[in-house]
């Protein structure tokens, strides 16, 4: 999968008349301006004092921000808000793993919220600048797209630096809208949901059906990352966190055998050449190979890491937010016909057995609710029936289309039985008796 997954947390706010917005979890969840209205976020945010006392206690596992020049963010902002004087909220913050959050108050009672980040941790370089720069401008163009063209409540960008070499803040940043709503109706330990929480959560399943509907009304020729040009909108290449360029592609093969391929290099650089992990690589060529179903375009847009957790809720579950774009581009229908992250299963903890029975029959009731609300949109025009047919007569095909891209990762250790069961369901040997059958032959070949 095409990285760039957003790792954006803030706590819960209410209204006035509501709770008076006590700070329930780590879920994201803005404010709507003008502040007379509402609550202020910072107002449930945790706060540490100051800049310097955030770094003393977070420090150590937040080290990624320890450039950010919090200094700068007000002048950035007054700058780029016709002069107006404001103030940044000194020591209360929200953060998630890659990005960071603060709260900018102006003269006018307006409020923005700075949301700073993608910066690396001393000494090390996770993310290129180039991978940066194109992921920002992807997300921004999206948005303001969708922002432009789709029904989606999407906040409004009210500027933005792309470049981390050209940002006075020592990372990237957007200036984005604060919208009502909470985001942690969900966000609860199994044993602490009760009956009115897990029927919240297939409602929920219902408005993720519904953005995925909405989405899908927006196609594009090929596969790849959205970018503004002079003549437009258009599709650019994704980029990889070593800056690697990967597309545009015009097919879904193309782009599943680019997948593949990658895989391949991530386990080579990960694992080592074992013949375990040169077999379940081999395994998930072969997968590539069959993913042509809907191969040309146009492609739809997809969100790469939509769950509940983007999604903004009134108490009564009107959606008034969907949030966290960084990734988001065309992919193929395949793709977007896999179940949403929520309600994905992990194949390696499935296998062993490492799922909790209640927890597993929660996702799969989700699922259900998830998928007969697709259809319920399809039955209503949406232009979802390539998704619910794909659902409906190839969910094998879907399934395999979900582990290679993403959970084929080294990082699941997972050793790809459910595609040799795939791919050679007629087979008598065991995966592990062809595995030994397969490297046999293939030492044969590199000796010949």
């Amino acid at each position: 999968m095409a990285p760039g997954l957003i790792e954006l947390y803030l706590p819960r706010w209410t209204e006035q008349s509501s709770h008076r917005g006590e700070r329930l979890d780590d879920s994201v969840c803005l404010v709507l301006s003008p502040i007379s209205m509402m609550i202020r976020p910072s107002e449930v945010w945790k706060d540490y004092g100051s800049w310097e006392a955030f770094h003393e206690k977070e420090g150590g596992r937040l080290s990624r921000f320890a450039n950010i020049h919090f200094s700068q963010i007000g002048e950035v902002a007054s700058r780029l808000n016709s002069g107006k004087q404001c103030v940044v909220t000194p020591g209360r913050f929200a953060f998630g793993g890659l990005n960071l959050v603060v709260e900018v108050g102006f003269e006018d009672d307006v409020v923005w919220l700075c949301r700073v980040g993608w910066a690396n941790r001393p000494g090390s370089e996770e993310f290129t600048d180039k991978y940066v720069e194109a992921m920002m401008e992807s997300t921004v163009t999206t948005m303001r797209y969708l922002k432009s063209h789709s029904s989606l409540p999407i906040p409004e960008i009210y500027a933005y630096e792309s470049k981390p070499s050209a940002s006075e803040q020592g990372a990237v940043y957007i200036f984005i809208e604060p919208l009502p709503g909470r985001a942690d109706l969900f966000n609860k330990p199994l044993a602490e949901k009760s009956k009115e929480t897990i029927e919240l959560e297939l409602k929920a399943q219902e408005t993720i059906a519904y953005v995925t509907a909405e989405l899908c009304k927006f196609t594009f020729p090929a596969i790849g990352w959205l970018r503004e040009t002079k003549e437009g909108i258009t599709v650019a290449p994704f980029v990889d966190y070593d800056g690697t360029e990967t597309g545009p592609f015009t097919t879904s093969l193309e782009y599943f055998k680019s997948v593949a391929k990658n895989t391949h290099r991530l386990h080579a650089n990960s694992q080592g050449t074992s013949k375990e992990t040169q077999f379940a690589c081999w395994l998930y060529e072969q997968l590539a190979a069959k993913m042509d179903d809907y191969n040309s375009g146009p492609f739809p847009l997809m969100h790469p890491d939509f769950g509940d957790a983007q999604l903004l809720f009134t108490d009564d579950l009107n959606l008034t937010g969907v949030l966290d774009f960084d990734g988001i581009g065309t992919v193929p229908w395949l793709l977007v016909s896999c179940f949403p992250p929520g309600v994905k299963i992990n194949l390696a903890r499935d296998e062993q057995e490492h799922y909790n029975p209640a927890v597993l029959a929660q996702i799969r009731n989700n699922r259900i609710s998830y998928e007969l609300s697709l259809r319920k949109h399809a039955e209503l025009g949406a232009p979802v029936e390539r998704v619910v047919s794909l659902l409906e007569h190839k969910r094998g095909k879907v399934d395999m289309a979900d582990l290679l891209v993403y959970f084929s990762d080294p990082y699941y250790k997972y050793d790809g039985k459910k595609a040799f069961e795939y791919l050679f369901p007629d087979s008598s040997q065991s995966m592990e008796e062809f595995r030994e059958n397969w490297e046999r032959e293939r030492q044969e070949q590199v000796f010949v």
